[in-house]
């Protein structure tokens, strides 16, 4: 799949122009104006979408992941929820980001919990004190935590909490958006982060449909990131397993 991220996105975005140019011509001035835009930022981010079984696509899974981050500033990693074969990958993998130049580590976690997610990172209590979407906690999901704090403080990424609040489910802003605007943050704030973001496959591969209070719900997280002139070196990985 490496290398098919950025044409199936322009193919799938060809047809959508095309079908709104039919059904709202008012609009169709606007569409082409941000087609033009992806484009042209697109050149300047390289964006790559690969598909990994952790089990047997490649020899060393772990050094492929290690290797992208390496190289790019950002890396997605995209999983399936309440997976133990990648969740145990993942906790197998968070002592050697620091090798890699890894700064910080988003969480597919509402950012309202960031403050608990620090307070168990300094104390170790609290660790169940932590909201996490049920479709994403598991005992795997939360070790991922437990892996973290077991790091040398000196060596150990900053977690962040990524994801939108529950308190913002009803404004137009979409999960995806939001968390573009999350990891954008970070790189405000230092221009030296290099981040590993782990989320689940939907929010690394394809646009959620589903989001219909959202007015502009077609647009995956890099995207968002593209918009918000994120220029960084970005890789995105799908786990499949």
């Amino acid at each position: 799949m490496a290398g098919w991220g950025a044409p199936a996105f322009l193919l799938i975005y060809t047809y959508t122009l095309v079908r709104d140019m039919i059904s709202n011509p008012h609009k169709f001035p606007f569409k082409v104006f941000y087609f033009l835009f992806i484009i042209v930022n697109f050149i300047s981010i390289p964006q790559f979408t690969h598909a990994v079984d952790y089990n047997r696509n490649c020899d060393d899974p772990q050094a492929y992941l290690l290797e992208k981050l390496n190289s790019h500033e950002i890396v997605f990693l995209g999983t399936r929820h309440k997976k133990p074969p990648i969740l145990k990958f993942i906790s197998g993998l968070i002592p050697k980001l620091h090798n890699s130049g890894v700064t910080h580590i988003g969480l597919e976690i509402t950012s309202g919990q960031h403050y608990k997610i620090n307070k168990f990172i300094k104390t170790g209590a609290g660790l169940s004190d932590i909201q996490i979407h049920p479709q994403i906690d598991c005992p795997e999901y939360r070790n991922l935590l437990n892996a973290l704090r077991a790091l040398d403080p000196n060596k150990r990424p900053t977690p962040i909490a990524i994801d939108l609040p529950k308190s913002k489910y009803n404004e137009p802003i979409s999960r995806d958006e939001w968390m573009a605007k999350s990891v954008s943050k970070i790189f405000q704030q230092n221009p030296n982060v290099k981040m590993l973001v782990i989320v689940g496959n939907n929010h690394v591969l394809k646009k959620l449909d589903w989001q219909d209070h959202v007015p502009n719900p077609h647009r995956s997280i890099w995207e968002y990131l593209l918009e918000k002139r994120v220029k960084r070196a970005l890789e995105t990985i799908s786990g499949v397993t």
